[in-house]
């Protein structure tokens, strides 16, 4: 069985990880498969209840962690 890549799930479910910290990039790494799909869960929530407020940016789906 292949190895749970949690920063490749993220990134396939347009989670932005650049803009984060360098720290907080390398903590992705170690989530586990449910706190990566929890936090996916979370972002396109927030990006569904943001975009009615304001103008579509190009920062939508980072996640504040």
């Amino acid at each position: 069985m292949a190895q749970f890549d949690a920063v490749k799930r993220l990134r396939e479910a347009g989670v932005q990880l650049d803009k984060l910290p360098q720290d907080q990039q390398d903590a992705m790494k170690s989530l586990s498969p449910e706190e990566v799909e929890t936090l996916i869960r979370v972002n396109d929530r927030v990006k569904g209840d943001v975009q009615g407020f304001r103008a579509p940016a190009d920062d939508t789906g980072v996640i504040i962690y």
